[in-house]
This record gives C-alpha cells, sequence and structure tokens, in this order.
C-alpha cells in the first residue's frame, strides 16, 4: 500500500486570541480579570466595607477591653459603716482627693441616722462629694436598726460592685497622700497568693509618731470579761518588710476582694461592738489568706 507523505507547514501559527477570564462573584456583577487587573463588582465593594467595618469595630473593640481589662486590675472598693458620725462626709472627700487614681476608687457607704434628720455629715453626704457621686453607693437606715459591726460590714459589704480589691475602714479616717498607690505596691511586693494587709490605725493626734502599730496582743477585759486585740508600737520596717499578725480588724483591712466571699462578715453576729475583731479573726486565719 503506498503512503503518502505528509505536508508540513513552515508557516507561523496564529495562536488564538484569549478571551476574558469572568470570575463569578455574585452574577453578572462579579469581578472581571482584563489584562492583569481586576476590577471589582458593586456587591464586592459593598462586601469589602463591611468587611472593613467589622475590623474596624474589632479593633476598637479590643482596645477598650485591654485599657477596662487594666483599670480592673486595680479598682478598689471601700466599705464603712457610720453610726450618726458627723466625720463620715470628711472621711470620703480626704479619701477621693487623696488618691492618685480616684476614678478607680468605689465606695460602699452605709449610714445610720435618726429619722428625719437632715445632717448631710451624718447621712455622709455633702456639696464637696458632688464630683465623686457618681462613686459612691449609699444605704440609710435608721439608727434604731444598728446592730453593730458585723451587721454594718455585711450591709457595706452587699454594695460591693466587682472591684478587685476591698479596703475596709472606719468612718472616722484621715488618708495619706497616694494612699492607694502604696496600698497596691504593698500588697502586690508580698509573696503570699492572697495576702491580706490590716491593724489599728495610729490616732490623727499623734502623727509625729515614727513607730507603727503591729496588731499583735490580745487581753481579756475586765469587768466584762470579753477578749479584746490591741497592737504594740514597733520601730518602722524597711520598705517591702511586713510583721506577720495573728488577727485581723475591720477598723483597716486590704484584700483581694475574694475576701468578701471567702470570709464574710456574718450579719447573725448583732450587737457586737467589743469582740467583733476577735470573733472575726479565727475564720480569716483559718482562710488561705495570709496576715
Amino acid at each position: 500500500m503506498e503512503v503518502k507523505p505528509k505536508r508540513v507547514s513552515l508557516a507561523p501559527q496564529r495562536t488564538p486570541k484569549a478571551r476574558p477570564a469572568r470570575v463569578s462573584g455574585g452574577g453578572s456583577a462579579g469581578a472581571t480579570a482584563r489584562h492583569g487587573s481586576l476590577a471589582l463588582g458593586q456587591n464586592d465593594k459593598k462586601l469589602l466595607t463591611v468587611l472593613l467595618g467589622v475590623l474596624a469595630v474589632t479593633t476598637l473593640l479590643l482596645y477598650v477591653f485591654r485599657g477596662s481589662a487594666r483599670r480592673q486590675q486595680d479598682t478598689i472598693f471601700v466599705a464603712l459603716g457610720a453610726y450618726r458620725d458627723r466625720k463620715c462626709t470628711d472621711t470620703l472627700t480626704d479619701l477621693f482627693r487623696k488618691a492618685d487614681r480616684p476614678e478607680l476608687i468605689s465606695v460602699g457607704a452605709v449610714s445610720f441616722t435618726v429619722p428625719g434628720n437632715t445632717s448631710s455629715s451624718e447621712l455622709c453626704e455633702g456639696s464637696q462629694l458632688a464630683p465623686f457621686e457618681p462613686s459612691i453607693r449609699r444605704l440609710a437606715l435608721s439608727h434604731l436598726d444598728a446592730k453593730g459591726p458585723f451587721v454594718a460590714r455585711s450591709h457595706s459589704a452587699s454594695l460591693y460592685g466587682g472591684e478587685r480589691y476591698v479596703l475596709q475602714i472606719d468612718s472616722h479616717v484621715v488618708f495619706a497622700p497616694g494612699w492607694d498607690t502604696e496600698l497596691l505596691r504593698m500588697l502586690r511586693s508580698l509573696r503570699s497568693p492572697k495576702p491580706l494587709l490590716t491593724t489599728y490605725p495610729a490616732a490623727v493626734t499623734g502623727l509625729d509618731e515614727t513607730r507603727v502599730p503591729v496588731l499583735c496582743v490580745a487581753f481579756w477585759r475586765q469587768p466584762s470579761g470579753l477578749l479584746r486585740l490591741g497592737t504594740v508600737l514597733e520601730p518602722q520596717p524597711y520598705r517591702n518588710q511586713y510583721k506577720p499578725v495573728p488577727f485581723a480588724t475591720g477598723g483597716l483591712m486590704f484584700a483581694r476582694a475574694d475576701v468578701l466571699a471567702e470570709v464574710p462578715y456574718d450579719p447573725t453576729l448583732e450587737y457586737l461592738f467589743h469582740g467583733d475583731d476577735a470573733l472575726y479573726s479565727p475564720p480569716v486565719t483559718a482562710s488561705p489568706f495570709t496576715l
């Protein structure tokens, strides 16, 4: 059988013209690739705008959350009860004015006054407190409902608002400048996982006294036979040196706010003005907190 040779053309072959590639992106309004460039359709532009908006909002929320979380680390709840105490307003004013960061301070103030009494000082109120009112939570009760420190401190603890630290004080206290910064520094310098700072504050009449009160004395008060606690004045310790103590007092107590839930004040222990700290100390020392 005869095989006919194939004819081979040496003429240059013409390359077919490429058609534009169409990329699906929501129907006829999708993106079309032409000559290496990308043109967005109307739907794609809307989607991109939404995504950029979501990204911007997320970034803003993360920034706010981080700032809020940092502030939460230093928030302090100050709890106090006042029985017809005209120094209560001065105490709150001094507390806020001498704090380094008053915006991080919240107060739970329980006042016991005579019904109908218009004395603002006994109500822990006053015009000088106007700038700080948003940070003050109050509970005003009749003096006839007063049943001692345990009940009053239980009431003030009920005003707790989720702050990280708690400072329990009496309603007649004078503060040192920067007291909040110093308390936080002292607490954080302790190696205990749950430290608690406590003592009977020194009298304001002896501010020239350089020694510090250490809560380490217990004695039987006569003739009542009640157990009382007391302090011994000792030389001022070096920075970041602390004295372990066996007792706790609501006159001045600073710790993580966990203490309010782990060692709450028992509202059934009524009419205990003397002996309240002696009764509160055992459950505190038995708790994870280190005095």
